[in-house]
């Protein structure tokens, strides 16, 4: 029984993160860094940031450019 239960979670364990991975592609989680023009939706939902590093260490594994493995 543990053994099945722990298959069916890693099976949706990979479903979502390659959902969230394909999602990350798209853009859909792409911070604005430094002055760049983004729209205010974006700003509000992902952040603004003066560099790529700012980005990376505040938001660690949120940050757009992570992409998750198993």
């Amino acid at each position: 029984m543990y053994i099945g239960l722990g298959l069916v979670s890693t099976l949706i364990m990979i479903f979502f993160l390659d959902r969230e991975n394909k999602a990350r592609d798209r853009g859909e989680r792409d911070e604005v860094i430094g002055d760049g023009d983004g729209d205010d939706e974006n700003i509000k939902k992902n952040g603004r940031f003066a560099t790529v590093s700012d980005a990376k260490r505040e938001k660690g594994d949120t940050w757009s450019g992570y992409r998750y493995t198993l």
